[in-house]
Formats: C-alpha cells, sequence, structure tokens
C-alpha cells in the first residue's frame, strides 16, 4: 500500500505558490467571513491565515455574531465590488439554515471555495466552472497523482472505474461526484440513510469517505475490493487525537493507495484555497489590464 503524503505535497506547491506570488509587488487578498465562534471554525480559519501570510496572501477575517445575516449580506456585497479583494469564502459550517442564499451573494469570479449555484451547476452541465472547492480540488489531485504514477491519464484511469462516495454534501460529495461523472467513472453516492454500505464497499474501486465516523475498520475490511484506492477526507477528535473514517492498519493488506487521515487532504486542501485565490487574483488582473 502506498500513502499520499499530502503534508509533504502541499509543502511544495505553496512553496512553489511563494515564489510565484514575490514576482507581483501586490498582494492576493482572500476575505474570510465567520458567523459564530466555534472551535472547529477558529481553528481552520487560523491555520488559512497563517497559510496565507507565510506566502504572500493577505487574508481579512469578518466575524459576526449568530444571526446577523443582514450585517454580513452587506458585507459580502460590499467586498463583492472590492477590487482589492480577490477570494471571498464563509467558513464552514454555520450556524442556522440561511447559508444558501447567503452563498449565492458572492460573485461567482471570486467564490473560491466553489460554492455557489453557479458555481456548482456548471459542474454537473460539464461546463468550466469559476473555481472548485478546495476539497473536492485536493481530491481531483490526489486521483490525478495516482494515476501520473500508474503513466496514464486522469480520464484513462477513471473511466469504468467504479466509485463509492460516502458523503453528499456541496462541500465534498456532490462537487466530486459532479467531476468524477465528467471523467467517465462510475459514481455511487452513499449517505447517513444508505442501507448495506459494506455491499457498495465490495465492488468499489475507489472510496472516497468524509463522515467524521468509522467507515472502514477491521470488522468490515474484508468487504473490500483488492487493491481499491482509498481517500480519507473525514475528521473527528477522539481523546485528543485526530482521526478519519478509515482504520489504516484494516486496509494495509487491502489497498493500493491511501490517502490518510492525518496528514493526507487536509493540508492539500488548504493549499487548494490558496491556490484557487492566487488564480482569482491572476483573473482580475486580465481583466483590469
Amino acid at each position: 500500500m502506498q500513502l499520499i503524503e499530502g503534508k509533504k505535497l502541499s509543502e511544495k506547491l505553496l512553496t512553489d505558490l511563494k515564489v510565484k506570488l514575490s514576482a507581483f509587488s501586490e498582494k492576493p487578498k482572500l476575505a474570510i467571513i465567520q458567523i459564530g465562534d466555534e472551535k472547529p471554525s477558529n481553528v481552520y480559519v487560523s491555520i488559512k491565515e497563517k497559510t496565507g501570510k507565510e506566502i504572500g496572501i493577505n487574508i481579512d477575517t469578518y466575524k459576526y455574531k449568530t444571526g446577523d445575516f443582514s450585517f454580513v449580506s452587506s458585507k459580502i456585497l460590499e467586498l463583492n465590488n472590492d477590487k482589492s479583494v480577490h477570494g471571498i469564502i464563509l467558513q464552514l459550517p454555520t450556524p442556522g439554515n440561511e447559508i444558501r442564499p447567503l452563498l449565492d451573494l458572492v460573485s461567482p469570479m471570486k467564490d473560491v471555495d466553489g460554492l455557489t449555484s453557479s458555481n456548482l451547476g456548471k459542474i454537473w452541465h460539464n461546463e468550466t466552472q469559476e473555481f472548485l472547492g478546495a476539497t473536492p480540488k485536493a481530491i481531483m489531485f490526489v486521483l490525478n497523482h495516482i494515476a501520473e504514477n500508474t503513466n496514464i491519464s486522469l480520464r484513462e484511469f477513471l473511466t469504468g472505474k467504479n466509485v463509492l462516495i460516502i458523503n453528499h454534501n456541496i462541500l465534498i460529495g456532490k462537487p466530486i461526484a459532479g467531476k468524477l461523472l465528467n471523467l467517465d467513472a462510475t459514481i455511487t453516492l452513499a449517505h447517513s440513510h444508505t442501507k448495506d454500505l459494506v455491499q457498495h464497499m465490495e465492488y468499489s474501486d475507489i472510496i472516497i469517505t468524509a463522515t467524521g465516523k468509522r467507515i472502514i475498520t477491521q470488522e468490515n475490511n474484508m468487504h473490500l475490493k483488492q487493491n481499491v484506492v482509498i481517500i480519507d477526507s473525514g475528521y473527528s477528535i477522539n481523546n485528543g487525537i485526530v482521526s478519519g473514517d478509515v482504520e489504516i492498519e484494516s486496509v494495509r493488506e487491502k489497498a493500493s493507495w491511501l490517502s490518510p487521515v492525518p496528514g493526507g487532504i487536509g493540508p492539500l486542501g488548504v493549499a487548494m484555497l490558496m491556490q484557487n485565490t492566487y488564480e482569482a487574483y491572476l483573473n482580475s488582473r486580465d481583466k483590469n489590464h
């Protein structure tokens, strides 16, 4: 079994990005809007702020109390019109049920999380969207990395493959399903109401899981196909230890590739957000010159 060393890969991506950014006198700017004061969100925001500072991307964070949706709406519209701001994200999850209207206020050209209805919809129409979200983009990067290591194109690698995605939200499951479908993979989207999940695992060539719960363990690993590719994007903390959806030892004899937690998709996702912000910055320069 080969492990995807996401931290090492992300460090290379960020180093390359830092070099590219050093050629410009003006720095790209990412605006982060955070609603509420949840500890996980605070951690995610601080990681993004630290990474941006290290590579040369300015990050402005705007914090709002739960329920301040009118203020948030006004701020998003203001940021849309601010030419010094190149990317806008709403830190998820947010409390309440009003997130979709807020997401769709973000200009698609600045939607570096790829969560507007416009950008999500273009995936399913097989059109080029402005941005693919950070985590789906990280997953696509990993799949492409595996394809390159087997000396074939990503499409050749995915064509006809049975892919099980255990997540059906807009952050991961739905966008990655659309992207893989466009590359001729056969997709199964599973979720908390899926019955007999292990039956779906039995014929899956690739499994992408992001539930925050243990999905693949010693108790059910006999249902895995030999040489399965597993991408773990789950996240949970048990007794102070970060873990994913997959017990690594349970798949060592079954998987050909594993992107583990920690050290896999997580650090790559941050790098992809910075890459998207850089691309938004380049797009704005092209538009203004």
